[in-house]
């Protein structure tokens, strides 16, 4: 495919538009597209306007690049490809002699890691005129402090910002069948029995007990097994499914179990392909999957973190999430492997978990609606909600556990009396901030759940007011932090608190960092963007003021540890800010004042 004759999706035409057009103010642009919505064009179509220039395009991942490769056919000139990891072993010398007109820094959020990240700064500073592009699905770094990299590498110059809800509901992708299930309910089988065990049931009423969740488990076993969920689910003309596992070992144990759930749920056959780091034969597995048309058989591809992101083939049919995982970023970019921008089927989502708490879909349908609604204020809206092929086989199984624990002898007055003993001690029931007990904290879940339903009488609704019982936890919790900011405020004047900087015991800053991320998507309600307002949190903030706050954030760092060498990964804005200020001097770009305040703290200004 000749670069310059590149079509783009309408979606990514007007991306680009805003691309060249905002290239003309600033050479740091960043794009945030949801996966397979086309961003790899979006990027070959970028690369057309320095034909006879050079272009470092920059990945995670050798799969990512050969994508890259494979579609520009050949007829670019002048680029380089590379990953990650292997600009970072790149001497200064070989880094300068690159001369950069065009820099990719494709799945970019990457580049928040420590020795990436090194290799990435290293590259920018000694192409400092190079134009950039910035590509990643989820900019987040949620595990990380909630690092914003766009922020951190590109200014906030965001000029297209479309996760994978927003593309769903206007339309650019297809709609996924998401089926959310439990593979294995042992892990729930052993907990009920162990409450029965440990409960105040007489002797009887355990066996009894035990009875009926042998019972249970046979039934489910038979009618919400996973190769019943199959069954009921894919027809036999799919081909192709991408298996996520959590590690290796787990991938290897899962390959021998997941072929037989198609099998039993009536497909022809199956071919097992594997990709992972240390697998030998992981490029020529991928490759078969890839490029497979004619084979008979269903084809499994497990994998374990390579696919998470920036490599997509067009026709699978789709993915078995069989790894819980606590980032947004990587459970949205295993999903996203299924869904592609042009495709006219629904690509199906098996999340299959064990056990209740780890169910994925409940945030896919929360992140839906908030985009239908966003959409519907833009006028963009294509699906609507009641359009959603999201199915919940979890529910009902979830409902039949709780039937028998109903029956456990752990009666309301007996818990009540825990409840009670714990306020008496603590002077609140917020879980989680000391003495943490599990089941205290699940049965006071349990009562908020009651209470909504109109389930939980009035006597015991004025004995939990009694204990200032908190019946919205979530409202609780963001009062609790607002309440702390103006305590903050009121201490040192503004609301500069440090994502790494505990106050009164409270990670404030990253709380801080939050609302203005949500109040940026659009996510934060009227309510507490009023609430907010009132005591001047929104206060337009601008150049001066950014740095007056990351001055304060080096200068109490410098009284503390007598140094400015702060950590990447804990004070990431931070570290970048250092950097900044040494390329600003450097550039005569530092105003006096800002430079004689350095000095005062015995800035480095060469390094």
């Amino acid at each position: 495919m000749s670069l310059k004759n590149i079509d783009l999706y309408p979606h990514n035409q007007e991306t680009y538009t805003k691309i060249i057009d905002a290239w003309t103010e600033t050479n740091k642009v960043a794009v945030v597209q949801a996966t397979g919505t086309g961003k790899t064009y979006l990027i070959l179509k970028c690369m057309s306007n320095f034909m006879f220039q050079t272009k470092v395009i920059l990945a995670p991942s050798h799969y990512i690049l050969n994508q890259l490769k494979s579609l520009s056919d050949g007829s670019e000139v002048n680029t380089i490809y590379m990953t990650y990891s292997k600009l970072s072993f790149m001497s200064h010398s070989e880094i300068s002699e690159l001369q950069a007109s065009l820099i990719v820094l494709d799945e970019f959020h990457r580049c928040g890691a420590d020795v990436w990240g090194r290799g990435v700064e290293r590259l920018l500073e000694a192409n400092p005129n190079a134009k950039m592009l910035g590509t990643s699905a989820t900019p987040i770094r949620f595990l990380d402090n909630e690092r914003d990299m766009s922020d951190e590498l590109f200014d906030g110059k965001v000029v297209t910002n479309l996760n994978l809800a927003d593309a769903v509901v206007q339309g650019i992708l297809p709609m996924p069948k998401y089926i959310s299930s439990l593979f294995s309910i042992e892990d729930e089988v052993n907990k009920l029995n162990m409450k029965i065990q440990s409960s105040r049931n007489s002797d009887s009423d355990k066996q009894q007990l035990f009875k009926d969740v042998e019972a249970l488990k046979r039934k489910l076993n038979k009618s919400k097994g996973a190769e019943q969920i199959l069954h009921k689910h894919i027809d036999r003309n799919v081909k192709k499914f991408i298996i996520f596992c959590k590690d290796i070992k787990h991938l290897v144990e899962m390959s021998k179990i997941v072929p037989k759930w198609f099998l039993n749920a009536g497909v022809n056959g199956v071919k097992v392909l594997k990709v992972y780091t240390e697998y030998l034969n992981s490029d020529k597995e991928f490759d078969y999957f890839r490029n497979s048309k004619d084979d008979d058989r269903v084809l499994l591809l497990f994998s374990v973190d390579m696919l998470n992101e920036g490599v997509h083939v067009e026709d699978v049919d789709g993915v078995i999430l069989l790894r819980p995982t606590n980032s947004p970023n990587v459970y949205y970019q295993q999903i996203g492997r299924a869904i592609q921008a042009g495709s006219n089927k629904s690509p199906l989502i098996f999340d299959f978990v064990n056990n209740f708490e780890n169910v994925g879909s409940k945030q896919f349908i929360m992140d839906l609606k908030e985009a239908t609604e966003k959409a519907v204020r833009m006028k963009k809206a294509v699906v609507d909600v009641p359009q959603f092929l999201i199915i919940d086989e979890v529910q009902e199984v979830k409902e039949m556990f709780e039937a028998i624990e109903n029956r456990i002898g752990t009666d309301w007055h007996f818990s009540y009396e825990k409840l009670k003993e714990y306020y008496e001690k603590y002077g609140h029931t917020r879980f989680g901030e000391d003495g943490y007990d599990s089941d205290l904290s699940i049965w006071a879940s349990r009562q908020r759940t009651y209470y909504k339903k109109g389930m939980l009488g009035d006597d015991k609704v004025a004995k939990l007011d009694s204990l200032d019982f908190v019946w919205d936890a979530l409202e609780d919790n963001w009062t609790e932090y607002y309440e702390l900011l103006i305590e903050y405020k009121e201490a040192y004047g503004n609301f500069s608190a440090s994502a790494n900087k505990e106050f009164k015991g409270k990670n404030l800053g990253n709380w801080v960092n939050k609302q203005r991320f949500r109040h940026k998507k659009g996510k934060l309600s009227d309510d507490r963007v009023q609430k907010l307002d009132e005591i001047g949190f929104w206060s337009v903030k601008g150049y001066r003021h950014k740095w007056e706050d990351r001055y304060q954030e080096l200068k109490e760092f410098y009284d503390i540890n007598g140094n400015h060498s702060v950590n990447r990964r804990e004070y990431g804005a931070l570290y970048v800010w250092i950097s900044r200020q040494r390329d600003a001097y450097k550039q005569g770009k530092l105003s006096d004042e800002e430079i004689s305040k350095l000095k005062d703290i015995k800035f480095q200004f060469e390094k």
